[in-house]
């Protein structure tokens, strides 16, 4: 039930207003900054061009220093960067030929994974330590390519004012405040 009472039938509506740093995106250094509710102008970030493909993105960020983890206790890391972790969302803009260079990208580094892969079935009467070796790098360097390609944007901090990308094109840089 509202309160009729507090409602001030002649004055102005409410209106939530953000701040004008939460509203905008600008550019710091080689980074976009953007505030929790801001949208990226609708430009490539490869080539400032205009956009043809809208990419919808989850970024995860947590504290750099929890890397340490990984390499000291790697179960206690999973649990710790679970925890500590932010997410945002975000709509990312690319032309059409950075998005049709995306997706071979993508398909190649699908492909490679599948050849190795179907390597690594056809050597299964063969157990070498050293091919099994082999196959797990490659395996590793297809994962690596495959997200390198899918990556537009990388989150560098994540908080409460915003969030601070890396990867942007200079021109698309200099097209910001």
């Amino acid at each position: 039930m509202v309160n009729t009472a507090s409602i001030d039938p002649y004055g102005a509506p409410r209106v939530e207003v953000l701040p004008v740093r939460e509203r905008r995106v600008w550019r710091e250094g080689a980074s976009v900054c953007a505030g929790p509710r801001s949208e990226l102008p609708r430009r490539c970030v490869r080539c400032n061009e205009r956009e043809a493909v809208r990419l919808e993105r989850r970024l995860i960020w947590h504290d750099p220093w929890l890397y340490l983890l990984l390499f000291a206790v790697p179960a206690l890391y999973l649990v710790v960067a679970l925890f500590k972790r932010r997410e945002a969302r975000i709509e990312i803009g690319l032309c059409e030929r950075h998005a049709r260079s995306r997706r071979w990208s993508l398909r190649a580094a699908v492909c490679w994974a599948l050849c190795v892969l179907g390597g690594c079935a056809a050597l299964d009467g063969h157990r070498s330590p050293s091919a099994t070796m082999l196959a797990v790098a490659l395996l590793q360097i297809a994962l690596l390519v495959g997200h390198r390609a899918a990556n537009v944007l990388s989150a560098e901090r994540i908080d409460g004012d915003g969030l601070r990308l890396a990867g942007a094109d200079r021109r698309f840089l200099d097209a910001l405040e």
